[in-house]
C-alpha cells in the first residue's frame, strides 16, 4: 500500500472493512494509441489482503465508455486471480501493460435504465372532468 502512495499520491479514504484509493495512471507506454492522458480509478483493496480478499478496481474516466471501463475492471479481476500474491503496485503495473490489450478487446455490453414516468397522474381529491355532451 505505500508503494501505490508514493508512486501515484492518491486520495485515501478508509472504513473497517477496506482502503480505497483514487488516483489517476499514466499509461507508461510513449506510443500508447488510445487517447487517454491518465486512467483515473478507484481501487478498494480489503484490509485482509493479501491473506484474504483481492483487491478491485474501478474505472472513473468519463471520456471512456462504460463498456471499455467493464473491461478494464474485468482485466484487472482476471490480473489479481494470476497473481494472487503480487503486490499492488506489481497489479497496477500489469495492467499498465496490458491496458492496450484490454481497449482493444470487443467493448462489454451495457445496458442503460431509463425512468419511464407515464402519463400525468390525477390529483387526488380532483373531480373528473366530463365533456359537455354533443348537440
Amino acid at each position: 500500500m505505500g508503494q501505490i502512495e508514493r508512486r501515484y499520491k492518491p486520495k485515501v479514504t478508509d472504513n473497517e472493512r477496506e482502503s480505497t484509493y483514487t488516483f489517476k495512471m499514466s499509461p507508461s507506454d510513449p506510443d500508447f494509441p488510445y487517447e487517454i492522458e491518465a486512467l483515473e480509478c478507484t481501487l478498494v483493496v480489503p484490509k485482509t489482503y493479501p491473506e484474504t480478499g483481492r483487491p478491485s478496481l474501478r474505472a472513473l474516466n468519463k471520456d471512456i465508455p462504460r463498456g471499455f471501463q467493464i473491461n478494464i475492471e474485468k482485466g484487472f479481476d482476471i490480473i489479481c486471480a494470476e497473481a494472487p500474491h503480487a503486490t499492488l503496485l506489481g497489479l497496477m503495473n500489469r495492467l499498465d501493460k496490458q491496458l492496450e490489450s484490454i481497449l482493444a478487446g470487443e467493448m462489454a455490453e451495457t445496458i442503460k435504465l431509463v425512468v419511464h414516468k407515464g402519463p400525468p397522474s390525477r390529483i387526488i381529491g380532483a373531480k373528473p372532468t366530463t365533456a359537455a355532451p354533443a348537440t
